[in-house]
């Protein structure tokens, strides 16, 4: 019961991690006001780009690792490669199981947040967001710190993944202007 609570506590303190009581200059330009942005929930309307997708593919480990979204690589992945379609599925095994066996892209959904249509913080920090479809809740929490960025759970487009991120920030290239040498 203690581990339990002790659960619930955290996830309740990382929901009031990141906020401000006086939002910094990047934060108000994000969000076009000077106040915090504010827990609420949006509609996310199901993907219609694909084929109808059954029960039956559901259950089919077969289906489960083609890509029913993009059955065939882009014209802009690797177009010089005869191989590209190949490589083009192993690029992304189990697209189907992730959007639409695990996941809720094929259903209309809600998702709660301080900001439910991204999948990060913009400001840096917390974010945490909530997929409900009828009954189920699917949680999804986001930290960034600097060049540091782990998030789990289910984003925003439906489907489940996780990260663990360490980036180097570089610096941006200072451009001189040309000198010019006087005229004689």
């Amino acid at each position: 019961m203690k581990i339990y609570v002790s659960l619930v506590l955290l996830v309740v303190a990382l929901c009031f991690v990141g906020c401000s009581t006086i939002p910094n200059s990047k934060q108000s330009s994000v969000l076009g006001t000077n106040t915090p942005a504010r827990w609420h929930t949006v509609f996310v309307p199901a993907k219609t780009n694909h084929p109808p997708i059954h029960w039956y593919n559901k259950i089919n480990p077969v289906w489960w690792a083609g890509n029913v979204d993009e059955p065939i690589a882009p014209s802009w992945y690797e177009p010089s490669n005869s191989w590209r379609t190949v490589k083009w599925h192993f690029r992304n095994p189990f697209h189907n199981f992730n959007y639409y066996v695990i996941g809720v892209a094929d259903k209309d959904t809600y998702r709660s947040g301080r900001y439910p249509r991204s999948l990060g913080n913009p400001n840096g920090g917390v974010n945490f967001a909530v997929t409900r479809r009828k009954f189920l809740f699917l949680p999804f929490l986001d930290i960034k710190i600097g060049s540091f960025e782990t998030y789990f759970g289910w984003r925003e487009k439906g489907n489940p993944g996780g990260a663990f991120r360490i980036s180097s920030k570089k610096e941006p290239e200072k451009k001189t202007p040309p000198t010019s040498t006087p005229a004689q």
